[in-house]
């Protein structure tokens, strides 16, 4: 009480105490939970570590409640664990109006032998410099709408598939 937390006291045989009020409601916390498992950008691992975080602003008997799956007809979770930080690059690099270099890829699968997912890169694997303008998001995924000086045109990229994003001194 004395830092500022609702507690409530219990009466009877079982005295005890409890935080009275939270941050988040229960049902809020439940569309949390449901917007992070249904995401196709977030991956499976990170979804998981992400719900953990959000039973953290709860109970422990009401954080019981947050462990439910949401089934998505056709949705497929992103295989790219540094989506969250190439965002955080992205918005830095926008903010301090620079350019950023990165690869880009698509995901191809390889029959020879066994069959596996690997990633293709575009232009040979040679990185792309693009003067990010904005982020956005549509259809479950980010993309980055930026100038390619080279191109003289405004282009956008799946942040999904992007990797070894840096900010250039441009």
């Amino acid at each position: 009480r004395q830092f500022g937390f609702d507690i409530e006291r219990t009466g009877g045989r079982r005295c005890g105490y409890y935080i009275a009020s939270r941050n988040f409601e229960l049902a809020e916390l439940k569309l949390l939970v449901d917007a992070v498992q249904s995401s196709k950008f977030i991956t499976g691992k990170k979804s998981k570590e992400l719900i953990k975080k959000l039973e953290n602003l709860t109970s422990r008997h009401e954080a019981r409640q947050l462990q439910r799956q949401v089934y998505v007809a056709n949705r497929i979770k992103t295989m790219n664990e540094s989506i969250f930080y190439n965002i955080d690059t992205i918005h830095s690099a926008i903010t301090q109006g620079r350019k950023i270099s990165f690869k880009y890829f698509e995901w191809k699968v390889d029959f020879t032998g066994k069959e596996k997912i690997k990633k293709n890169y575009r232009k040979g694997g040679e990185k792309y410099l693009i003067s990010p303008w904005a982020l956005t998001w549509d259809n479950q995924y980010y993309y980055m709408i930026g100038f390619d000086t080279d191109a003289s045109m405004i282009k956008h990229y799946r942040v999904d598939k992007m990797t070894q994003i840096e900010i250039s001194q441009q």
